[in-house]
């Protein structure tokens, strides 16, 4: 009998094993692709990131450049030195700017700061064996390009953004004018990328520049960077592309914890999943508790800034609505605040639904709200979205037998008719709401 029930007790142990190697073998995978997933979401993470550094950076540079343009147009060769300073130099004080050169018919007629920098005046860009391609190029593509990096004569290393202007003869019809030029300095444009950051947290990597058709070049890197397994971005300019490219190896951690969880059991291997819930759940709430505003489930403020880059990058057209709701300061101080906060859940419901997917539906504070309407800007559908919120109107909360109705007031303001981004279409949105509002001031209420 004592035989029989250790025989038992070791056939169960030896199932229960079983199903122990077998979970953990279901668990250790799970982990493994959890970690592979992850590894790829944050190198997708990495790269959109620094894609909208470099992005933002180079922007920038064209935008200087375009200032440029905007300042031979307003009459380069009727300013005095002193006018032309005073327009130059915000430009040239940005931390990262060398000089700028304006060159009418391709020849260096002014540099700023002129000291240091003498010896470019006269050259001719289209004589220059290794700066006429350039030239071409940007005079055919008729955009900003950007050049380099270059070591440059007076020291350093440079990054030059290029632009052709072009000029109505006097038969109305565009001439080349010439070539204006920024040269920014490499280190400086780097430092702002802040790449050390991308070794700091355990990555790999290595910045490419592909211009004028020439080969590639090598911009910056970690010290080993290994091309397999890495992820790239690249960045697509008129004369060539910038590559980003980074990489991590699995790190010895994580492989200890996979065979942990092989090796040890399924209190291990719950331990980590149990870690990584959590690390998600923890992410997930805190992103909630960012984003969006406890009482209505709308969105807050914050998400105005994750809107801007979005529309920023999209550059459609777009409609801002700001509204506010009337009278809500009196009913919380007749009815008290419980019921003013159920109001403005009736009103978010009623603004979600009007809302839908189309768009984004903020709560700033208090009783003001903001709609964001992507590619939304025509009359038509703007007077239809109109009618919309008037019908929310008819919506009222029942408080003790007393009706509570919805009372609001709204503007709006149009990208990029009316307005240049959008702060200002918010702007435009808040004032004409006012002005609506004071128009409804006389109502019986």
């Amino acid at each position: 009998m004592v035989n029989e029930t250790t025989d038992i007790r070791i056939k169960s142990s030896t199932i229960l094993l079983l199903l122990l190697i077998l979970l953990n073998i279901m668990i250790s995978i799970s982990v493994a692709s959890s970690y592979a997933e992850q590894h790829r979401n944050d190198l997708d993470s990495m790269l959109d990131l620094y894609e909208f550094k470099i992005s933002h950076v180079f922007d920038d540079m064209f935008f200087s450049t375009d200032l440029v343009e905007t300042v031979v147009k307003m009459g380069y060769e009727s300013f005095d030195e002193e006018t032309l300073e005073a327009y130059l130099s915000p430009i040239a004080n940005q931390h990262n700017v060398r000089n700028i050169s304006i060159l009418p018919n391709g020849i260096v007629d002014y540099v700023y700061p002129l000291k240091g920098n003498e010896q470019a005046l006269g050259d001719n860009i289209f004589e220059m064996p290794e700066r006429k391609a350039e030239a071409k190029i940007a005079v055919t593509t008729g955009k900003t390009i950007l050049c380099g990096p270059y070591e440059l004569t007076q020291g350093g290393s440079g990054l030059i953004a290029r632009k052709a202007i072009f000029m109505p003869d006097s038969n109305g019809e565009e001439r080349l004018w010439g070539l204006v030029a920024i040269v920014m300095d490499t280190k400086i444009v780097l430092d702002s990328l802040d790449l050390n950051t991308i070794e700091s947290l355990g990555y790999e990597y290595e910045l490419t520049a592909e211009v004028n058709h020439h080969e590639k070049v090598l911009v910056a890197s970690s010290s080993h960077f290994n091309p397999s397994a890495a992820a790239y971005s690249d960045l697509i300019l008129p004369n060539g592309l910038w590559s980003l490219g980074i990489r991590k190896n699995a790190s010895s951690s994580q492989i200890i914890s996979i065979l942990s969880v092989f090796l040890f059991g399924m209190g291990l291997s719950l331990y980590i999943y149990r870690s990584l819930r959590k690390k998600e759940w923890e992410t997930y709430h805190a992103r909630k508790e960012l984003y969006f505003d406890s009482l209505t489930g709308l969105y807050s403020r914050r998400k105005l800034e994750e809107i801007e880059i979005l529309l920023t990058k999209s550059a459609a057209p777009y409609t801002v609505f700001y509204i506010d709701l009337n009278d809500f300061k009196m009913i919380n101080d007749t009815y008290g605040h419980d019921i003013g906060d159920k109001l403005l859940i009736l009103f978010s419901h009623q603004l979600k639904e009007t809302v839908s997917d189309s768009g984004f539906a903020i709560r700033v504070g208090g009783d003001e709200f903001i709609i964001v309407l992507p590619e939304l800007s025509d009359t038509e559908a703007i007077h239809s979205f109109c009618q919309r919120l008037e019908a929310i109107q008819k919506e009222a909360l029942i408080f003790e037998q007393t009706k509570l109705p919805l009372y609001l007031s709204y503007g709006y303001g149009i990208f990029p008719d009316e307005a240049s981004g959008l702060d200002e279409a918010i702007k435009l949105a808040d004032s004409r709401m006012y002005e609506q509002k004071k128009a409804q001031s006389g109502r019986n209420r």
